[in-house]
């Protein structure tokens, strides 16, 4: 679990009895956003402070100093990240970026089989089996909101959340089905996540 202090701490399940606890190399104010592995040995962490990448004994091992929002999977060696200059495709074993896809804010990335979405301050784009981006606002208005966060369930169904006073959606085959507000009880229709 990660902190608003780059500290990360480490729980043992079932029970969560707290492991380890200390900060990511070192202590700054700054979010922890994205945790993730590069093979059996190695965590990265991304957020306020940049990508660090380390030992799962809190090793330091090297870093890219540039602000991470979002980090998503796209296979065991790339990851797609948002930050606050682009969106692009990283290689965590070279350390480098390979593609960039966006050239502007990027607030979220999500990766969905063989489709990149993108979240901007002014909506959400998309990149099928590597085709320019398309912009999604076009035919549904929510998605010219500021993206927050975006996640999917079992059934393929894209849950994607405004910042913008503007709720939930769930999208599915290129269209909105279900709208989530204070209407149906959110205490805000501001969503973070």
């Amino acid at each position: 679990i990660g902190d608003n202090h780059n500290y990360i701490f480490r729980y043992a399940l079932p029970g969560l009895a707290l492991k380890h606890r200390r900060p990511y190399f070192y202590h700054m104010p700054g979010r922890i956003l994205c945790i993730d592995t590069v093979g059996r040995n190695k965590i990265l962490s991304a957020g306020d402070n940049g990508l660090t990448e380390g030992t799962r004994d809190f090793h330091y091992i090297r870093e890219l100093n540039i602000s991470v929002k979002s980090l998503a999977r796209i296979n065991n060696r790339e990851i797609l990240l948002a930050t606050k200059f682009s969106a692009f495709i990283f290689d965590v074993y070279d350390f480098k970026i390979k593609d960039t896809l966006w050239h502007e804010r990027a607030t979220v990335v999500y990766n969905q089989k063989d489709t990149f979405y993108i979240g901007t301050l002014n909506g959400l784009y998309r990149s099928v089996k590597g085709l320019p981006l398309v912009f999604l606002g076009k035919e549904t208005p929510f998605l010219r909101k500021r993206i927050a966060s975006i996640t999917e369930s079992e059934d393929g169904m894209l849950w994607i959340a405004s910042y913008d006073d503007a709720g939930i959606i769930g999208y599915k085959n290129n269209k909105q089905v279900v709208a989530i507000t204070r209407l149906q009880g959110l205490s805000s229709d501001i969503c973070r996540t």
